[in-house]
């Protein structure tokens, strides 16, 4: 969620269409990072960075 805020704070041509869809596809992204076992991306920290961005 953080990262709605932030580029739509910095970034001007951030559109309402673009901060709802980024929220709403941030939730099936933190939960496929969450259960799909990739070893990669065990520590929580790489989950966080790719899910936020």
């Amino acid at each position: 969620m953080s990262a709605v805020f932030v580029l739509g704070f910095f970034w001007k041509k951030t559109t309402n269409n673009g901060a709802i869809w980024g929220a709403f596809l941030s939730i099936p992204i933190a939960l496929l990072l969450k259960y799909i076992p990739i070893s990669a991306l065990e520590p929580w920290m790489h989950q966080m960075g790719l899910t936020a961005f």
